[in-house]
Order: C-alpha cells, then sequence, then structure tokens
C-alpha cells in the first residue's frame, strides 16, 4: 500500500488513541463506579463532514492516472476502509471497552455484561456506518439524517438502559426488551449499510469524475 495511506491510516489511528486515552483517563478518574456511556455519546455526535474525514478511507489525486486502474484503486479502497476501521476501532476496544466490561463484569452481575455487550454491538456500529454518512448524503440526504437522527435516538435509548441492575419486575423486562432493540437495531444497520451501499461507496470513490465532481462538497 502506498506510504500516503499508510500515513493516512496512521493519522486516523493517532487521532482515534488521543480520543480513546482521553476516555480511559476520564473512566479513572470521574467514573469508576458509574457505565461508560462517554464513548457511544461522543461518537453519534459526528457530522457526516468530520465522520468522512476521520472515517472514510480516500485515495489521493495522483491515484486517479496511470498506472492505477479502477479496478486497482476499489481493491485498495476496499483494503485501506478495512484496516482504517480496525486502525481507528482497537484503540477503543483496549482502552475504552475492555476496561469498562472488566471493571463492571467482575463482580459477575449479569446485567453489567449485557450493557458492555451492548455498548460494543452499538459503538461497532455507530463507528462502522460513520464511513458511510457523507456518501449517503451525496445520494439521498433525507435518508442520511433519517439514519443520524435514528442513532441518537437509540443511544437516548440505551442512556435511559444503564440502571438496569437497579430495576425489577416489569421495569427490568421493558429494559431487557428496548436493549434487545438496540442490539438488533445497531446490527441491522451495519448490514443495511454493507449490502445497500458499500459497493457503490467503493465504485464511486474509485471513478475520477465522480471524486472530481464531489471534491469539494
Amino acid at each position: 500500500m502506498p506510504k500516503l495511506l499508510q500515513k493516512s491510516i496512521l493519522k486516523s489511528s493517532v487521532i482515534s488513541f488521543l480520543f480513546a486515552l482521553s476516555a480511559f483517563v476520564y473512566l479513572c478518574i470521574f467514573e469508576r463506579n458509574t457505565y461508560c456511556f462517554f464513548n457511544s455519546a461522543i461518537a453519534v455526535f459526528y457530522s457526516p463532514e468530520l465522520a468522512a474525514t476521520l472515517f472514510l478511507f480516500k485515495l489521493p489525486d495522483y491515484m486517479y492516472v496511470a498506472p492505477y486502474s479502477e479496478n486497482q484503486r476499489e481493491k485498495l479502497l476496499k483494503k485501506g476502509q478495512t484496516y482504517k476501521f480496525l486502525s481507528i476501532y482497537a484503540w477503543i476496544i483496549v482502552l475504552v471497552l475492555l476496561p469498562v466490561t472488566f471493571m463492571k463484569c467482575r463482580g459477575g452481575s449479569t446485567e453489567d455484561a449485557v450493557l458492555c455487550l451492548t455498548e460494543i454491538i452499538l459503538s461497532t456500529s455507530i463507528l462502522y456506518t460513520n464511513a458511510f454518512l457523507k456518501f449517503i448524503g451525496q445520494t439521498d440526504i433525507v435518508k442520511m439524517v433519517v439514519i443520524v437522527f435514528a442513532r441518537a435516538i437509540v443511544i437516548f435509548i440505551f442512556a435511559g438502559c444503564m440502571d438496569l441492575g437497579n430495576v425489577t419486575g416489569a421495569e427490568k423486562t421493558i429494559e431487557l426488551i428496548m436493549i434487545a432493540i438496540i442490539a438488533v437495531f445497531s446490527i441491522f444497520l451495519v448490514v443495511y449499510c454493507r449490502l445497500k451501499y458499500y459497493d457503490m461507496m467503493i465504485n464511486c470513490m474509485a471513478d475520477y469524475e465522480y471524486v472530481h465532481r464531489n471534491k469539494k462538497k
């Protein structure tokens, strides 16, 4: 992979590391006894522009001329997008989600384990779909707005389920149902973006005319 593309991945990884490290320090100092909502709450409010800058893998201009073919660009985009997502999410997993999971589950609480698993699913969904927001906005702005608001609503619902371990009876049943809905929606959103937009987005980003036309939008 060309050095410029490696630098792009490294830059995003460093940003993710600093963000995750800040969250880790925050947890250690202020939130030792509460569940981590910090990660998901911040991630969801990325604008499409910021999400595209951090999460979307782009090719430099020189790769849209010979000797690179469109097929070669598509392969690089697919590989780069995968590496970029992993380089960003790995720090969040290691510095935020795993420490929180350890802190909350060491007491053997089933409710905390459920919350931690839901947090991982929700965060994965948010970070993965961030890479699609700008492209979806270019093809259908209404659909992009719906996705952004739907994710925000799901996060607010998740915030309301933080007291799962302190409720009983009907309230616990309702919160468990809501958590199940959050997990299903998060997985659905990943699958929806992957199946409907991934190939389309890669094909468009490998095409010089499309990239040139949307470069400053």
